[in-house]
C-alpha cells in the first residue's frame, strides 16, 4: 500500500496564508515590528515604518474616496520622491495598479502610454503636472504631490486599511519596447516582486540590515525593485532625485549600505568625482550593473574606490534581475571576459528558430522560466501569445552556454 501525507489542518492554513503574501502585507509586517527604523530618507525628510504605514493607509481612503478600486490604473508621473513609493504602497494596499510614466518621452508618447492602461486617476510632481494639460489622458481626477497631497492626507481617515491584495494581481505596470519596438506596459505582479528580492538576496545583491540608494528613476525597475526589495526587508532606502554623483557618494560615505546601482554611463561621474572630492563608502558591499556596456578599466577603478564588487547582470523589465545576474567581479579585477552566470530559482534554455535547445557552444535565443517573471503586456493578446509560446517567455535576447555553465 502506498503511504499519502495529508496536511493539517492548522498547516494547510499556514500554508495559505504564505501564499498570500503580497508586498503591502510584508511592508506593513516591518512597520509593526519596527516601526521606529526609518523606511524613506530624501533630503531633510526622513520617514520611519510606522510613519511611512499611517500616510500609507491615509492615501488608501483618499483614493479610495477618489474611486479607485480592485484592478484600477493610477498613473504617476514624477520624478523620484518620497510620495511615488507611498503611492505603490497604497495601490498594493487598494489591489490598484501603479503605471509608472517616464517623463523623459515626448507627449506623443507619453500620450500613448497614458492611453493604453486608461488610468481613473493621474498623480503628478509638480514640476511634470502641467504636461497632463496637453494630453487627453482620460483621468477622473488629477491630484499634485505636494500641497495638494498633502491637504488630502491631513483630511483622510486615518483607521486601518485591510489589504485588498493577491498575489497575482498585477502591482506595477512599466513601460518597455518588449519585442515590438513601440512602448509596452509590463504588468508586474506582487508575487514577481518578492520573488526578485528574494532572488537578490539569494544571489548577494540584496542585503538584510543595510540599506540603499534610489537614484535610478522609479518608472524603471533600476528604481522599483531594489526600493520594494529593501522596504520588504525592514531596511532604509535613500531616494534621490536623478543622478547626482556628489549627493550618491555623500550618503555612501556616512551610511551602511549593500548595493548601489550605477548605470555603465555613470560610472565615469562616479570615478571623477570620488577622486575630487576624495569621498570613500563608510561600508558597501556590491555596485554597478551591465558590466558589458562598461570600459573594462573603469570596472577596476570604480570597483578599487568603492571598494565594492561590480555586479555583472543581464536581466530585463519582464525577468528582473534574472535570467543571469549571479555573478559578481571582484574589487579591482579588470576581467577579459564578461560571463554571465545563471540567477538563483530561474530556468533557462537556449533555442534555435524552431524552438528545439541547442548545444553548448551554439547560439541561441534566451528562453526564461521563473517566479520573478512578470504576467504579460497590458493590452496586448498576440503579442503575449507569441511571447510566451510553450509555456516560456521568449527574451528576443541571444547567448551561448559554455562547458563550464557560464553564459556569453
Amino acid at each position: 500500500m502506498t503511504a499519502t501525507l495529508q496536511a493539517h489542518p492548522a498547516t494547510a492554513g499556514l500554508a495559505q496564508a504564505a501564499a498570500e503574501l503580497t508586498v503591502d502585507t510584508a511592508i506593513r509586517e516591518r512597520a509593526l515590528a519596527n516601526p521606529a527604523r526609518i523606511a524613506l530618507v530624501q533630503d531633510e525628510r526622513r520617514l520611519s515604518y510606522g510613519e511611512l504605514q499611517s500616510r500609507v493607509e491615509r492615501l488608501c481612503h483618499v483614493l479610495e474616496r477618489l474611486g479607485v478600486g480592485r484592478r484600477d490604473r493610477i498613473a504617476v508621473l514624477s520624478e523620484n520622491r518620497t510620495e511615488f513609493v507611498e503611492s505603490i504602497l497604497a495601490a498594493a494596499t487598494l489591489g490598484a495598479i501603479v503605471a509608472c510614466q517616464n517623463w523623459r518621452q515626448s507627449d506623443a508618447e507619453l500620450d500613448h502610454c497614458l492611453r493604453l492602461v486608461e488610468p481613473c486617476l493621474v498623480l503628478a510632481s509638480p514640476r511634470y503636472v502641467n504636461r497632463l494639460s496637453g494630453i487627453p489622458h482620460g483621468a477622473r481626477h488629477v491630484v499634485a504631490f505636494g500641497d495638494e497631497y498633502e491637504r488630502l492626507l491631513a483630511k483622510a481617515d486615518d483607521s486601518h486599511f485591510a489589504s485588498r491584495s493577491q498575489p497575482e494581481d498585477h502591482l506595477l505596470i512599466l513601460y518597455t519596447s518588449g519585442t515590438t519596438g513601440y512602448p509596452m506596459g509590463a504588468a508586474i505582479s506582487h508575487r514577481a516582486e518578492i520573488a526578485r528580492a528574494a532572488i537578490a538576496m539569494a544571489d548577494g545583491q540584496l542585503f538584510p540590515g543595510r540599506g540603499t540608494i534610489t537614484w535610478s528613476p522609479l518608472y524603471h525597475i533600476g528604481g522599483t525593485d531594489p526600493t520594494l526589495g529593501e522596504l520588504m526587508n525592514g531596511d532604509t532606502t535613500f531616494i534621490v532625485d536623478g543622478f547626482q554623483p556628489t549627493q550618491l557618494l555623500e550618503i555612501m560615505a556616512r551610511e551602511t549600505l549593500g548595493n548601489v546601482t550605477l548605470m555603465p554611463a555613470s560610472i565615469g561621474r562616479v570615478i571623477e568625482e570620488l577622486r575630487r572630492t576624495g569621498l570613500r563608502p563608510k561600508s558597501l558591499m556590491t555596485c554597478g550593473a551591465m558590466a558589458d556596456l562598461v570600459p573594462r578599466h573603469q570596472i577596476g577603478e570604480v570597483t578599487s574606490l568603492l571598494n565594492a564588487r561590480f555586479r555583472n547582470t543581464f536581466g530585463a523589465t519582464e525577468t528582473g534581475g534574472p535570467p543571469a545576474s549571479g555573478h559578481l567581479i571582484p574589487i579591482g579585477s579588470t576581467p577579459e571576459r564578461l560571463s554571465k552566470l545563471q540567477s538563483s530559482y530561474c530556468r533557462i534554455r537556449l533555442v534555435d528558430e524552431e524552438d528545439r535547445d541547442v548545444a553548448d557552444g551554439t547560439p541561441g535565443e534566451v528562453l526564461f522560466r521563473g517566479p520573478s517573471l512578470f504576467s504579460g503586456y497590458w493590452n496586448a493578446p498576440e503579442v503575449n501569445a507569441e511571447d510566451f509560446r510553450g509555456g516560456w517567455f521568449h527574451m528576443g535576447d541571444m547567448m551561448v552556454r559554455n562547458p563550464d555553465g557560464t553564459l556569453d
